[in-house]
């Protein structure tokens, strides 16, 4: 996304882990390297589907709880989203191989993958013009 000239623009994260599990989050704006956190809680927040098929599966989401503003915080070492305590709500290593979803303030979200560590599948971004 360092390409993405869009100041205000919303972003989709989606991750599906080995175990085809979904997850991710709404981001304010791009995501782009910062030394620290930076975003919006108006239109942030961590999602995941449950249940065990496709069809049967539901959205669940945790919007921003006014505890905090630690949003989104990229470098070339992580990307986080969510933060509070020493956790994250979503964090990804620098290879997009690793993850980790805990229970953050920003969020008050539970683990989004069923376990706390996962290991990446896919990942994929989306950014939305707003016209």
């Amino acid at each position: 996304m360092a390409d993405w000239d869009e100041e205000v623009s919303p972003t989709l994260l989606i991750v599906m882990d080995i175990a085809d599990r979904v997850f991710g989050a709404i981001v304010s704006c791009p995501v782009q390297p910062s030394e620290h956190f930076y975003g919006t809680g108006d239109s942030c927040l961590l999602w995941r589907f449950i249940g065990d098929t496709s069809y049967t599966r539901q959205l669940q989401s945790w919007s921003w709880t006014g505890d905090n503003q630690l949003f989104v915080n990229a470098s070339k070492e992580s990307l986080a989203i969510g933060a509070g305590g020493g956790h994250y709500g979503l964090w990804l290593d620098a290879d997009l191989n690793h993850g980790r979803s805990q229970r953050c303030a920003t969020f008050d979200n539970e683990n989004l993958a069923g376990h706390e560590d996962f290991i990446v599948q896919h990942v994929e971004a989306f950014g939305f013009r707003m016209l």
